[in-house]
């Protein structure tokens, strides 16, 4: 007990049992915990990457003692702010180009996963973006392939 909050420090199940201001009365109640000690946000594509503009959809798995628990849900967040916009459950909108960390929190375990924003491809090639090591970034000074500007 910490003030007046149950904690729980472990998965399993317990009785509680609670009794009135000394009063006779009781009540006993089973309860099942679960607690996450892990947490893992997924991509469909790795290593992860979406277009500027683009929505990306990543999942969580929540698991317990190497189990996978079900119907879980998570606070979601996204560092540094503005690259990628939360617009739901696991749900982003790729709002700057670059790299992001994407947190998932369950409890209080966590899972992370490194995004990379990328503008699109017409974009490399009209606006004069270079591709880096697989990222691109506007006015590179040591490309991997140069895009001639189509007219």
């Amino acid at each position: 007990v910490q003030g007046r909050d149950l904690v729980a420090l472990r998965s399993g199940e317990a009785v509680l049992r609670a009794t009135v201001r000394g009063t006779s009365v009781s009540t006993s109640h089973s309860v099942k915990v679960t607690l996450v000690d892990q947490v893992k946000v997924r991509c469909k594509n790795d290593p992860c990457g979406v277009e500027l503009g683009s929505s990306l959809e990543l999942s969580v798995e929540a698991l317990s003692g190497g189990k996978p628990i079900e119907d879980i849900k998570a606070v979601w967040s996204s560092l540094p702010t503005g690259k990628l916009k939360l617009t739901g459950p696991g749900m982003f909108l790729a709002a700057s180009a670059g790299l992001a960390t994407v947190q998932a929190s369950v409890g209080q375990a966590k899972g992370q996963l490194e995004v990379a924003i990328s503008p699109p491809l017409d974009a490399v090639m009209h606006r004069g973006y270079g591709i880096i090591q697989g990222l691109a970034t506007p006015t590179a000074s040591r490309a991997v392939f140069v895009a001639e500007s189509r007219t």
